[in-house]
């Protein structure tokens, strides 16, 4: 959320959900009211690599995202208490600009 913030200007109004998949690594809705999500492996040599290389990417030897194999993606409201860091971050955009900068 403090990512999604700070980088994007998304207010605390944003939809917030988890994938137990961990294969959607974000949704963005248009005005149009088209979806375009980012889909991965959840494997962080990814997003490094395409910070590292930005705006450039890197071939990388990672596993391919098979869909068929993942079967189906399910979406659930993030439980606060199976990730107490999240309320955390809630916390830390309420107060003043420096808080979630600390």
């Amino acid at each position: 959320m403090i990512e999604a913030r700070w980088l994007f200007d998304v207010g605390r109004s944003a939809s917030k959900w988890s994938s137990p998949q961990s294969i959607v690594h974000s949704l963005v809705e248009f005005r149009d009211t088209s979806v375009i999500a980012q889909l991965g492996l959840p494997d962080m040599r990814v997003p490094i690599a395409v910070a590292l290389a930005h705006p450039d990417r890197l071939p990388l030897d990672v596993p391919r995202l098979d869909l068929a194999a993942v079967g189906r993606l399910d979406f659930e409201t993030p439980d606060i208490k199976r990730f107490p860091c999240l309320e955390l971050a809630y916390r830390a955009l309420r107060g003043d600009e420096a808080a979630p900068r600390c």
